[in-house]
């Protein structure tokens, strides 16, 4: 299969993992530390009241978990672009899956947890596309 415009198929993706790094990386950074953290420091004396920490769900600490553990998730690269690229696109889209679970569990927005459904529906669909790429 040729695809007539790749920089089209892959910006999206890129754009894709790009915000679900940058989401992961403000909600780990706006994460309270816990009573027992040996490295919890008090927030910073600048920052206003009014920017407290609202409760959190279990489907929202589920998400946040779900983001940190792929972030950390260790990545041996292939020195092949392309199989690197499958590969890692394969295990951002794993996440995207996980994290659609999360919504369809516990979400109770509809139009939300149709998109959810749809998008979970996709990525399974471009991952069994990537895995000829992956071996």
């Amino acid at each position: 299969m040729k695809m007539r415009n790749p920089i089209g198929f892959a910006l999206p993706m890129f754009l894709g993992a790009g915000l679900a790094l940058a989401v992961g990386a403000c909600a780990e950074s706006a994460t309270p530390p816990q009573a027992n953290d040996s490295t919890a420091t008090a927030p910073p004396a600048a920052m206003p009241a009014d920017h407290a920490m609202p409760a959190q769900s279990s489907g929202s600490m589920e998400l946040h978990r779900i983001m940190s553990e792929g972030q950390k998730a260790p990545m041996a690269m292939s020195g092949d672009v392309d199989k690197d690229f499958a590969t890692m696109m394969s295990m951002h889209h794993k996440m995207a899956i996980d994290m659609a679970d999360v919504l369809l569990k516990s979400g109770s927005n509809a139009k939300l947890k149709a998109i959810a459904a749809k998008m979970k529906a996709t990525q399974q669909d471009e991952i069994k596309q990537l895995e000829r790429f992956t071996r």
